[in-house]
């Protein structure tokens, strides 16, 4: 037995006994009664080491069951975080849904939380081009409901600090690791944070998801329930549509991605929900392109850390979309912009071989 399925085990032993000890205070809460014969099955997770189980339980008098989530997570800032933002967000009774924390156990170094469950219809899964568009204007709309109304929130800023610190992770984990590269390129990060902060900065600002993608949206009869919130910031307003609409996971054609951007960018100008006066729609739409190299030079490293250092390797094959939308956004402004220039350069001469 590898140490890793003996630690497994020992996770599965320690949830078993902690639902057994909460069974009846959830059956009084929950007002059912349910039988102590329950079921835990491993769940594929997020991008991230956190791990997640689902927890069948079932009436006593009823042969009907019910759906929980085990999240199991080491027990630091982004657990605390995740159950502020879950409270946070419960409480402003939106359509949106975000899990329900039923319990929460700290065994050492690692946390347990028992979730609500609220489905299996990730947009991911249910998405293709017939149905995008319709699916895309769900998700922004929802997207504006958080702009708008999650303010009375301490989040920390998209700031020089975000950007330097995802740089870094893109250089150590992407270039470094991944490609081998030994070229310094030193300058080259300095000149794209300078860029990167300015891009930032000129617009306005708001919560932001941070992972609002496919993967992580699950579509409901009344709306749209959201996953994997607990590294919530406070930055541009783009930042939430360029992980929707240039998901790692799914490329749609320029044509449909401009098209839902500029609806979200008419209704939220519409309805004044910011102040888009410095913003007009050229500028917009840069903005939400090189707000997405952002994140895509962050996932290039935060993936290849996800191989290397958290033995994850699935993440890799997404690699190639990340690189077609930095291209995309090179090619689309370098003539304007010296900076994209010279990373266009430094990724040819370093690139994938």
């Amino acid at each position: 037995m590898t140490q890793l399925d003996s630690n497994h085990k020992q996770h599965l032993a320690s949830i078993s006994d902690w639902i057994k000890s909460i069974l009846p205070k959830l059956s009084k809460d929950l007002g059912s009664s349910f039988r102590e014969d329950f079921s835990i099955e491993p769940i594929s997770g997020d991008a991230s080491i956190r791990q997640y189980y689902v927890l069948n339980v079932t009436q006593q008098t009823q042969d009907l069951s019910q759906r929980f989530i085990i999240m199991q997570s080491p027990t630091d800032n982004s657990l605390l975080s995740f159950v502020k933002i879950a409270d946070f967000l419960a409480k402003l009774k939106l359509p949106l849904k975000v899990p329900k924390i039923f319990a929460k156990q700290d065994q050492l170094s690692t946390s347990y939380l028992l979730l609500s469950h609220l489905g299996d219809n990730l947009i991911f899964n249910n998405i293709d081009i017939t149905n995008a568009e319709t699916i895309y204007q769900l998700a922004w709309q929802t997207l504006v409901d958080l702009q708008v109304n999650a303010t009375n929130i301490n989040l920390a800023p998209m700031d020089r600090a975000y950007i330097k610190k995802n740089l870094a992770i893109f250089d150590q984990w992407y270039l470094k690791t991944h490609l081998k590269s030994t070229h310094d390129v030193s300058d080259l990060l300095l000149t794209l944070e300078n860029y990167l902060v300015e891009t930032f900065s000129n617009q306005p600002q708001a919560f932001v998801h941070v992972d609002y993608h496919s993967k992580n949206l699950l579509l409901d009869k009344k709306g749209l329930n959201i996953l994997d919130f607990q590294d919530a910031m406070f930055g541009p307003i783009t930042y939430d549509m360029a992980s929707l609409l240039q998901d790692a996971y799914l490329v749609w054609p320029d044509q449909l991605v401009e098209k839902i951007l500029l609806d979200y960018y008419d209704y939220i100008n519409h309805n004044s929900c910011f102040n888009l006066q410095q913003l007009p729609k050229s500028l917009f739409i840069k903005s939400f392109y090189l707000t997405g190299l952002q994140r895509h030079l962050k996932n290039l490293g935060v993936f290849a850390r996800l191989k290397y250092f958290y033995n994850k390797p699935n993440y890799i094959k997404y690699i190639p979309n990340l690189l077609y939308y930095i291209k995309k956004t090179c090619t689309k402004f370098s003539n304007s912009d010296q900076e994209l220039l010279e990373l266009q350069k430094a990724l040819t001469i370093i690139g994938e071989k």
